[in-house]
């Protein structure tokens, strides 16, 4: 009977097949894409974390 009506099934499997390939390069770009971020320098961020905003904080006069 599903034949009839077009195969729904097989239409819905496929679909399904594309949204797990889509969830999965998107996770392979997320992948990439965190070293990439990670080692971009940006303006007004010091590297070293908290240890360093400690230091300027320390440095500043009170």
């Amino acid at each position: 009977m599903n034949q009839a009506r077009g195969g729904d099934e097989g239409s819905f499997m496929n679909n399904l097949n594309i949204a797990a390939l889509v969830m999965s390069g998107n996770s392979a770009l997320l992948a990439i894409n965190a070293p990439m971020l990670k080692r971009t320098k940006l303006a007004g961020i010091r590297p070293g974390g908290a240890a360093a905003a400690a230091t300027v904080a320390a440095q500043v006069p009170a």
